[in-house]
């Protein structure tokens, strides 16, 4: 079950997905004395909790999605600065 300011920080979310600088003010009037920092890690730790995902899936789910993507980039550079790397798998991930 999902308290009231669980369920409050849900519903900024799915209302504001990108991250621009009205959100970052939202977040202030949200009045949960939270900074941006604070309230994303918040957001990452609730949207693994099955109530939240049970209650709000799409946003669960893009999210999800959002944070693959994020990581399958971080890796794409990771292995591209490797000096090992050859030429045939950085031509591979750059296509």
């Amino acid at each position: 079950m999902l308290t009231d300011t669980e369920r409050r920080v849900l519903e900024f979310e799915a209302a504001h997905l990108r991250h621009t600088a009205r959100k970052q003010a939202g977040i202030r009037a949200l009045g949960l004395g939270f900074t941006s920092a604070t309230y994303y890690r918040a957001l990452t730790a609730l949207l693994a909790t099955p109530d939240a995902v049970e209650e709000f899936p799409q946003l669960a789910a893009w999210h999800k999605r959002a944070a693959d993507a994020r990581a399958g980039a971080r890796e794409r550079r990771r292995i591209e600065r490797m000096p090992s790397a050859s030429d045939r798998v950085r031509n591979e991930l750059a296509s």
